[in-house]
């Protein structure tokens, strides 16, 4: 990946982190910003196979199915995220971004459940883990 498009998209997610962080939402234009932005590198820039892209896609796709299936337990705003990185990076590399941010996010809920006397209804934005993720991989 050239540097416009790993700077981009951390610049990106550190924004989407910020609200995700303060509301618990997630602009709607904003993802639609990341999605137009992310079809315009890929069509400018073409580094990576268009199976792995759409492949990457139907995995969003999907974590959107379980968003809604489980009443946006992972909210709908990180499925649509998860969704825009997936046409971003391909396949094999959401699959890595998504394992990091879960193990990140994994961690950080066990301290949090001991320091907060185990409260299970506690809410973490999941973006942020994303973001750490996206970092770790574009290094």
């Amino acid at each position: 990946m050239c540097p416009l498009e790993i700077y981009g998209g951390g610049l990106y997610l550190g924004i989407l982190s910020v609200y995700d962080i303060q509301t618990r939402k997630v602009p709607r234009w904003l993802l639609g910003v990341g999605m137009a932005a992310a079809i315009f590198l890929k069509c400018f820039y073409k580094n990576s196979s268009i199976f792995l892209v759409s492949v990457g896609i139907v995995i969003g796709i999907m974590f959107c199915m379980i968003s809604k299936v489980t009443g946006e337990t992972l909210g709908m705003g990180d499925s649509y995220l998860i969704t825009i990185l997936g046409g971003f990076v391909g396949a094999w590399n959401l699959l890595y971004i998504l394992a990091y941010a879960f193990l990140f996010s994994a961690i950080y809920s066990a301290i949090v459940l001991v320091i907060r006397k185990f409260n299970r209804k506690i809410q973490i934005p999941f973006i942020p883990f994303l973001m750490a993720a996206y970092v770790l991989w574009s290094l």
